[in-house]
């Protein structure tokens, strides 16, 4: 399930960030994605509820 899960995120979004919405290292790469003006998706692993099934997959 979780394999699928990612599986979906990925191929619809060119750019996907896993992340944690405490973690500053990854707020430093949405914000510096952001200023690109890059499109990107932000997969909250400690928002999300199938979390834990995608953080064993990373």
């Amino acid at each position: 399930m979780a394999l699928s899960k990612a599986k979906e995120i990925v191929s619809k979004h060119p750019v996907v960030v896993f992340s944690k919405s405490y973690c500053p290292f990854c707020d430093r790469v949405k914000n510096l994605l952001s200023q690109l003006g890059a499109n990107y998706n932000a997969i909250e692993l400690d928002v999300e509820s199938e979390s834990s099934a995608l953080l064993l997959l990373l």
